[in-house]
This record gives C-alpha cells, structure tokens and sequence, in this order.
C-alpha cells in the first residue's frame, strides 16, 4: 500500500444550461438535466400527490425546490446573470403562490425529511 500513489481526479465545472420545469425539477431531484444520473431504477410513483386538494401545495414545493437548487447553484457561480434571472423568477412565483393560495406550506428545505416521505416518493405537503 505505501507504493500507491494517490487519486487525482477530475471535477468539470458546471456551466449553467437547459433546466427542468418546476415538476420535473421536483420529481427528478435536480433542476439541472446533466445532474439527473439515478443509480436505481424507482418504483412506479402514485399520482395522488396530484389530486385537486394537493395541487396548490405541490406546486409551492416545486417553486421551493427549484428554489433551493438554484441557490445552491448560485453559491459556486454568483456572477451567473441567468441562474440569477431564475432565482429571481423563482422567489417571484414562490411570493405569488403564497399570497394567492395561503396553503400554509413550509418550504421543501423546512420539510420533516424524516417523519413523511417526500412529493416524488409518493407524499405531500
């Protein structure tokens, strides 16, 4: 073992591109396609998250979601104008939904994470 030498790996960084819609950023756990690489396959998902009195807190935790990835996005690449322009078209819905719906939901960060299962694992708000 002391004759090994060492890995030396290689990081890319990411550059802002194509992005999901807000229910495909939330079900696929990434805003970003090229960070969509799932190690297994999951079970079929039930649609009852998207029942009519589901509807206004699923789509609050979508904008929240999305919300979250794109900060987290932002931290490495602050002086990226259109990530920027995404957030800031996010935390706009996120005021929106929240005035027009007061559905009372926590964002996707303030969740119970392991109390419920999450939207894409079947549960909801």
């Amino acid at each position: 073992m002391d004759n090994l030498c060492l890995a030396i790996p290689y990081i890319p960084v990411q550059k802002w591109s194509e992005i999901y819609d807000f229910a495909t950023a939330l079900e696929e756990g990434t805003v970003f396609p090229e960070l969509n690489k799932p190690f297994f396959v999951a079970p079929e998902r039930s649609n009852t998250t998207l029942s009519k009195a589901n509807v206004p807190q699923l789509l609050f935790s979508q904008v929240c979601f999305a919300l979250d990835d794109v900060l987290l996005y932002l931290d490495t690449h602050p002086g990226d104008m259109k990530a920027k322009e995404f957030y800031e078209t996010c935390l706009k819905k996120k005021k929106d939904l929240m005035s027009e719906n007061e559905c009372g939901c926590a964002c996707i960060s303030h969740y119970e994470w392991e109390q419920k299962p999450l939207v894409w694992e079947g549960g909801h708000c």
